[in-house]
């Protein structure tokens, strides 16, 4: 049985009389009324979020998307003979970018590069928590996506890790969504589209309460699915789906057994998905820090739970197998510790072998270009991003005033 999830929607781009509606507060016989909506920023203040956004954002194409543009369909399928959520969708009403930003380029072959150049890094500033998103070349400047959206569609960013999807239109982050108590008192899931033009704040309605989500976050291109840890359910830690479906602006659905039901391990985090959105690959174990940490995989409904990798599949001396990616050409990139921290992939995922992608150390959380090229935290007595080629050798450095966080590093188009 699935569980119905509604939100509240603050579009910038609309008019003086738009609103933000905010849901009561999570109590499981709470049958209140919302409290009345607040008014929305004026023509004015969202011409200048968007004039903002634009004068920051080193993508052209980004300039040219609207809030009235349709979400791209969507053909997953979990696996299971029932139809996905995410297939034949109509248009979104949120906000969507426009459908020709979405359309990806053909995916590289393992370790080749399609068309060099392109695609987008999002990532933590340490210094003050705020989310920045760079163009992946070199000497490009990070846009402060917190800021941004601060004075449009969702002050109160919360400082979590943002979950970018593959097409680079939408994150799914925290937030301490204003005139929302219990979002203040602790961060509630938000799914946000890159204009920015639109941010809704996930939440059920039987019983109601918004979803308070830990770790790293991952989301389908076209911002229609997200994968999530969430303390509830047969483990300790869990990964869950949240689909949105259809009916009226803002509603989703909570699967209604978790991505992890199958698994042998208490403890999952840090998910990433496949193209389609159908399958996820996270880290598996029986605890959060175990040296014995493990990459596993499942469907997004529960099904096809399997162990890919554990440490001395990788190597006598390696733990704690970190940070999956799943890169554009279907291989799976991640950080193990092999005496050292390096990058690793996994070519065939029918057949998991992983061989060492480079010579570059003391990297952390890779993640995978459109164009094949991978990026990584690189921890160097200060923290950047590095940006290497597919096979490992080292490109450019973004070099970050106030430094990288240790984890959070997502990549898209």
């Amino acid at each position: 049985m699935q569980v119905s999830v509604r939100v509240f929607v603050c579009v910038a781009a609309m008019t003086a009389s738009s609103a933000c509606l905010y849901p009561p507060k999570r109590q499981v016989d709470d049958t209140g009324t919302a409290p009345d909506a607040a008014d929305a920023p004026d023509a004015a203040d969202a011409a200048d979020a968007a004039d903002a956004a634009d004068a920051t954002s080193a993508d052209p194409a980004e300039a040219a998307e609207t809030a009235d543009a349709p979400d791209p369909p969507a053909d997953a399928d979990p696996g299971t003979g029932t139809p996905d959520p995410l297939a034949d969708q109509p248009a979104d009403p949120i906000a969507d970018p426009a459908a020709d930003a979405l359309d990806a380029a053909d995916p590289p072959a393992p370790g080749e590069v399609s068309e060099p150049g392109g695609g987008h890094l999002v990532f933590v500033r340490e210094s003050d928590r705020h989310i920045l998103r760079v163009k992946a070349e070199k000497g490009a400047e990070p846009a402060d996506l917190t800021a941004l959206l601060a004075a449009g569609p969702l002050p109160g960013v919360g400082d979590t890790a943002a979950g970018l999807s593959p097409d680079g239109q939408w994150l799914v982050i925290e937030t301490e969504a204003p005139g929302e108590p219990e979002c203040a008192q602790w961060a509630c899931m938000a799914r946000v589209g890159l204009a920015p033009t639109a941010a809704e704040l996930v939440r059920t309605a039987n019983p109601p309460f918004f979803i308070h989500f830990e770790g790293r976050a991952a989301i389908a291109s076209g911002g229609r699915r997200v994968v999530f840890r969430w303390d509830e359910g047969p483990h300790e830690r869990d990964l869950w789906t949240a689909d949105r479906a259809d009916g009226e602006p803002g509603a989703w659905t909570i699967a209604a057994k978790p991505v992890t039901d199958g698994s042998t391990f208490a403890h999952h985090d840090s998910p990433t998905l496949d193209s389609a959105g159908a399958k996820a690959v996270f880290e598996c174990g029986e605890d959060p820090y175990s040296d014995d940490a493990g990459l596993c995989e499942a469907a997004v409904d529960g099904s096809g739970f399997r162990v890919l990798l554990v440490p001395k599949d990788v190597g006598p001396t390696c733990t704690s197998l970190r940070h999956p990616d799943l890169a554009p050409d279907g291989s799976l990139l991640f950080r193990a510790q092999c005496d050292v921290d390096r990058v690793w992939r996994v070519a065939d995922l029918g057949a998991p072998s992983a061989v060492a992608v480079g010579a570059v150390v003391s990297i952390f959380d890779p993640c995978v270009l459109p164009d094949g090229r991978i990026a990584v935290v690189w921890d160097h007595g200060s923290r950047d991003i590095k940006v290497l080629d597919p096979k490992g050798a080292s490109l450019f450095d973004v070099v970050v005033a106030g430094q990288v966080d240790w984890w959070g590093l997502a990549c898209g188009e």
